[in-house]
């Protein structure tokens, strides 16, 4: 129970949880594997609790431990509140708690997953028995009902008042001879002419009929002061069954009124601020996926351009070690722009591994090989210490090679210029345990930890820290592959150490593991084949520079800038081979790839690919049944580029 809800000051939250009269708990029910309510736990109770049911020293204890015999009806009534979420009024009696019965109101309360029942409740044991004296004896019921501390009175079957109790006498400010002999609902508590004196009057009809009838009313004292009432009208049978006299009860649910509003008002914003914050998790994903998609455009010429830079200017050094320059700048760009969209979607657990048996030494190679011209630009010693005999573990081969990339990238990073770093594995138990260390600039002890949450910043503001995106998306990715990860290090100026530890899995015969190839045969070299290619692209830089580096690997190119015109194209050029991006005017790459496949006869086989800034999951569903037969995103390396040409006949 929150101690100040909706913000209500909790002094007075307190005073009014304190000064209610009916009794209060919060309770947490328990089920059992076939979701039947077994038990609930006391977490929070009134100080009038122990008075109402008679039990002290409840709070964190189960029923079941209190009051190990209490009647299964109870549990599975809260059992049924807590998984339906419909409140429930009723009145119950518990032999085992000396014959008591009680009138309930209980409602879920909090994350329905909590199991979590509130209930408010009155020991009406008393009202009971009066009940009953009623009916046994008429002046017996007088008596007791001017000594009840409620709002008691006594009816004849037409509704004539015939006693009221001394307690609604009083809150009122009505005498008896005010209100005896009257119509019970044109008395003083209610207001003349009112749509509720008119109910109430219903109410008295359906008693007079054998119905027992409650209702929430309002009752109203001197100075126009609204009181809550919890209403209830009860017939009174003789041994013929007739109604002889209706007896009117009411108790004062003015806290508890409010108490549910402020609960109700609480809920209200809780709904509104969950719907805020979806809105604005989508609008960022949004965002994430349009600005990925704006950076890789202008990234996709600049990357062609290089390719192109390096063809013809293989005899000029000076230009060769430019163009290799801007290729690592643009690879880094890439990386930051892929590393902010997987975490994202790896937070919001929209990844899924493409888990298979690999070996981890040959991962850690071809990672540590990668990563060679970034090490070699610093002039940084790599230590490799990796094992022949293989280690093999179940995962991801591409997300793991980002996290040893990741790894590798940062300790290169943040060496200063000749120092050394150093790459280990081995086998630890049941765990392949790897290490990237480095002589860098060191971590402080305080930021051990942190250093691995979402765009942590570490060193100095203004440094080369990047976006503090690539361990937080280290560390996700190994948790989601059972493993964990460390950081260690001596302090500022003494080096780093991330340690890496994941299961390991055996060899399987009947499985060959990623990282060892098949033996090849031997096949004579083939002159890799030369296509008709189209290019459709809104962005002239990307579809010239594309056109130009394919022209250098001798094939034909033609290139258009929309969809439309590519219809026109296709018809005329017979490319085998069209590249087009998604997004373009008039006509989008959907559309365009979906009418070429519509208006084209089977016998033609042209392949599709797309080549887009749009990477997420959803992007490559489209373009799959749009026709698409492969999906690039932009910027596509070289090497992608002339695999997939090679690969096609």
């Amino acid at each position: 129970m929150s101690p100040s809800v909706a913000g209500l000051p909790e002094s007075r939250y307190r005073a009014l949880f304190n000064a209610m009269d009916e009794g209060f708990c919060i309770i947490e029910v328990i089920f059992d594997q076939s979701r039947r309510a077994i038990d609930y736990r006391f977490l929070e109770i009134n100080p009038a609790f122990e008075g109402q049911t008679g039990l002290s020293n409840v709070r964190g204890k189960l029923m079941r431990e209190l009051v190990p015999d209490l009647e299964q009806h109870w549990f599975d009534l809260y059992g049924q509140i807590a998984l339906t979420g419909e409140p429930r009024r009723f009145e119950g009696p518990s032999i085992v708690l000396q014959g008591r019965w009680f009138d309930v109101y209980a409602f879920r309360v909090d994350h329905p997953e909590e199991r979590h029942v509130a209930v408010l409740f009155s020991d009406v044991s008393v009202r009971r028995r009066m009940e009953q004296a009623a009916r046994d004896s008429e002046a017996n019921l007088r008596r007791m009902i001017d000594n009840m501390s409620g709002f008691v009175a006594m009816l004849d079957r037409e509704g004539t008042v015939l006693e009221a109790g001394q307690p609604a006498l009083r809150t009122g400010q009505i005498s008896r001879d005010q209100v005896l002999g009257k119509k019970f609902w044109e008395c003083g508590w209610w207001r003349d002419g009112t749509v509720q004196q008119r109910r109430i009057e219903q109410y008295v009809r359906e008693a007079a009929a054998g119905a027992t009838v409650r209702h929430d009313v309002v009752a109203y004292m001197p100075g126009g002061v609204r009181l809550e009432v919890d209403l209830m009208l009860v017939p009174v049978f003789d041994s013929n069954g007739l109604v002889t006299h209706i007896i009117p009860s009411g108790t004062d649910i003015s806290d508890r009124k409010h108490m549910e509003k402020v609960l109700r008002d609480n809920e209200r914003r809780l709904s509104e601020a969950a719907t805020v914050l979806t809105e604005a998790d989508r609008r960022k994903d949004v965002f994430l996926a349009t600005l990925a998609h704006e950076l890789r455009n202008p990234l996709a010429p600049i990357r062609t351009c290089v390719q192109i830079l390096k063809m013809l200017t293989s005899e000029a050094p000076a230009l060769q070690s430019t163009a290799r320059m801007i290729d690592r700048q643009v690879n880094h760009l890439v990386r930051l722009v892929d590393d902010l969209l997987d975490l994202s979607r790896i937070i919001r657990g929209k990844i899924t591994l493409k888990r298979q048996r690999l070996v981890l030494n040959d991962l850690l190679r071809r990672v540590c090989e990668s990563c060679d011209a970034l090490i070699g630009t610093q002039s940084h010693q790599l230590h490799l210490n990796i094992p022949q005999a293989p280690l093999y573990v179940r995962g991801d081969p591409d997300r793991l090679a980002q996290v040893f990339s990741n790894l590798l990238s940062n300790a290169a990073k943040f060496t200063p210029h000749g120092g050394s770093i150093g790459v280990s594995l081995c086998a630890d138990g049941e765990y392949a345990v790897v290490t990237v260390w480095d002589t860098g600039i060191g971590i402080p002890a305080e930021r051990l930890e942190s250093v691995f949450n979402m765009f942590e910043q570490v060193h100095a503001t203004g440094g080369n820290d990047g976006l503090g995106i690539g361990l937080a998306l280290v560390r996700q990715i190994v948790y989601m592959h059972s493993g964990s990860a460390r950081a260690e290090s001596g302090g500022l100026g003494h080096g780093s150490r991330f340690t890496v530890r994941l299961p390991l899995r055996q060899e399987a015969d009947n499985e060959l593991p990623a990282g060892i190839a098949p033996a090849a045969s031997h096949q004579p070299s083939i002159e890799p084949p030369k296509h008709r290619v189209l290019i459709v692209d809104d962005n002239d830089d990307a579809a010239q520079s594309l056109k130009r580096l394919l022209e250098l690997q001798g094939h034909t190119v033609v290139a258009c800038e929309s969809g439309r015109e590519a219809l026109y194209v296709i018809e005329r050029y017979h490319p085998d081979l069209v590249f087009m991006d998604i997004g373009m005017p008039e006509m989008d790459g959907l559309t365009a790839a979906r009418l070429i496949r519509a208006r084209l006869p089977s016998s033609i086989a042209v392949r599709i690919v797309a080549l887009t800034g749009w990477g997420q999951e959803a992007d490559r569903q489209r373009t799959r049944e749009a026709g698409f037969d492969e999906h690039f995103v932009k910027p596509v390396s070289f090497e992608a580029l002339r695999d997939l040409l090679a690969s096609y006949w």
